[in-house]
């Protein structure tokens, strides 16, 4: 059945302004009915598949396909290496550090530790002190005064702004 989508989109139309739910919902259908369908065209997947290939294949470095797997050989063989000379170890002393070098560290670090706190705290006590004094400043009846003024202006300068923009749009 080849229904004219144009006919069934009036017929809906004339159902929702009449207010008539179920021939509207009947309607709808068959507008969506008499719609064609799409398909895309033949070979489209194919295409897809292919270029979809095309843009994730390994760029060609110019290198011969064994030189991944002569680099590999080598690695392998000087691991062996080093494995069969790991006897030789033995005959080098290793020296095990003594609980009094560990302790000794330790204390070292964490004396570090406390003079890099230390010069942290510092500054924090500086900012603290410059911090109180611009408070002591700003509590002054002149200085507060000043600071409203300025805040008032600065208010004052952005609504103007935000209106001069607005106005810009508008024009």
């Amino acid at each position: 059945m080849n229904r004219n989508p144009h006919t069934e989109l009036e017929r809906w139309l004339a159902a929702e302004a009449a207010g008539d739910d179920v021939a509207a919902e009947e309607a709808f259908g068959a507008l969506f009915e008499a719609l064609p369908r799409l398909a895309p065209r033949a070979g489209f997947t194919e295409r897809v598949v292919m270029t979809l290939r095309e843009s994730h294949r390994e760029p060609e470095t110019g290198r011969a396909p064994w030189a991944g797997k002569a680099l590999l050989a080598a690695a392998v063989s000087l691991a062996g290496v080093a494995v069969g000379l790991l006897p030789l170890l033995r005959l080098a002393p290793i020296r095990i550090p003594s609980l009094g070098d560990v302790v000794t560290a330790a204390a070292r670090g964490i004396a570090g530790l406390g003079g890099w706190l230390r010069a942290g705290l510092d500054v924090w006590g500086t900012l603290a002190r410059v911090g109180d004094a611009i408070g002591k400043a700003a509590a002054t009846p002149e200085i507060a005064t000043a600071m409203m003024g300025s805040a008032l202006i600065s208010a004052l300068a952005l609504y103007t702004l935000h209106h001069l923009l607005v106005y810009e749009r508008r024009v």
